[in-house]
């Protein structure tokens, strides 16, 4: 989301970002982050559950998507919105759609609907690998979202998916408005490659702890690659990296042994000084910018399939691919023993990135894709 505003800001466009800034991850947000565009942060709680629970029974909100509305946030995209003209909405997830009642009342620009994940997709693959009560639980929650994301995508004028693969099912739920296929991206220049500081034995995983998917990764590396990984490679350390990790997943992984880093404040510090980035993924969808990010820094990425999914990286070449723990093993050793190996799939993932996944690059395709919108809403 910063890349595209900043990317957009860099092209010359005036970019105006409201953002929801939850209680559960609060930032203060510096004023040179997000330069030349305009940041304006608004405070929710999304852990309340009386009212978003009353939101979802009295509309078609599901309460997953409930939790991040916001009456504060509603009345300033009103008084925003009518009180400048802009050219285009550019609304980030279909988390953001409750306002899109409001946004519709005070402009005519078009509304383009970006979206880094199939929700949907997310919560039946957490499904199928739950327990029978669990289950049940989240099957109604994919239903819900389903639901709510088929009837979104034909509400809005515009689809920006991550992946050609979200574009497909966006087709496949019905949508018949424009999709811009426009790739997870990074200012390739904001990141360089360190090898003075790098830990060869250091391997880390990075992420939100408190999103599904990164959880159950974190309880695969505690349960199934740790142990056989420190009884085979006893020098080899694995930190697991991220923010608002629930007690007990907290507590599993120091259970377990392995470094728990819950407060990192600079990340491309953190992995600057550790060589290899693994990315156990069983779940999710999209792109995963956290490994764009590692590679744009020289990493070596081990990922499962799923993980590298969508970002066109050669087994091998760019980042290496293993299904199962003893692959991982395998694959950790093989970098161990022979850094240079290590060090040439970072550098051709490096190269990759800078080829294909650089924001600057990215946007103008997406301000194309703009354009033609605004045309077409003029000409309407």
């Amino acid at each position: 989301m910063l890349a595209i505003a900043r990317a957009l800001s860099a092209a010359g466009d005036h970019v105006h970002v409201v953002a929801l800034n939850p209680a559960k991850l609060r930032i203060e947000p510096e004023p040179a982050a997000i330069e030349p565009a305009t940041l304006e942060p608004i405070d929710i709680n999304t852990s309340a559950r009386l009212r978003p629970l009353m939101r979802a029974a009295t509309s078609d909100l599901p309460l997953l998507v409930a939790r991040f509305y916001s009456p504060r946030l509603d009345r300033r995209l009103r008084a925003l919105i009518a009180g400048e003209r802009f050219d285009i909405i550019h609304v980030e997830s279909i988390f953001m759609l409750p306002y899109l009642h409001t946004i519709r009342e005070v402009t005519k620009a078009p509304v383009v609907l970006r979206t880094q994940n199939t929700e949907h997709v997310i919560w039946q693959q957490l499904a199928a690998d739950a327990s029978r009560i669990r289950k049940l639980a989240l099957s109604r929650i994919a239903a819900s979202l389903k639901r709510f994301e088929s009837e979104a995508l034909s509400r809005v004028d515009a689809v920006v998916p991550i992946s050609d693969d979200d574009a497909h099912a966006a087709r496949d739920l019905g949508c018949r408005v424009p999709i811009h296929v426009l790739p997870g991206g990074l200012d390739v220049r904001r990141y360089s490659i360190d090898r003075s500081a790098e830990d060869p034995r250091a391997v880390y995983f990075l992420g939100s702890l408190n999103y599904l998917p990164n959880q159950q990764a974190v309880r695969w590396i505690a349960a199934e690659l740790w142990p056989p990984l420190h009884a085979a490679l006893p020098n080899v350390k694995v930190t697991i990296a991220g923010s608002a990790a629930p007690p007990a997943l907290a507590a599993t992984i120091r259970a377990a042994g392995i470094e728990l880093r819950e407060d990192v404040p600079d990340a491309t510090a953190f992995a600057r000084t550790r060589s290899i980035m693994i990315a156990p993924l069983f779940s999710g969808g999209g792109m995963r910018i956290k490994i764009l990010e590692a590679m744009a820094l020289g990493k070596t990425v081990i990922a499962t399939p799923l993980a590298a999914e969508g970002l066109g990286a050669i087994n091998g070449e760019d980042i290496l691919i293993t299904p199962d723990a003893q692959g991982f093993i395998a694959a950790i050793r093989r970098c161990v023993d022979d850094p240079l190996f290590a060090r040439s799939i970072g550098d051709r993932g490096r190269s990759l990135v800078a080829n294909n996944y650089d924001q600057n690059v990215l946007v103008r395709g997406l301000r194309a894709f703009y354009e033609s919108l605004i045309a077409r809403n003029a000409r309407a």
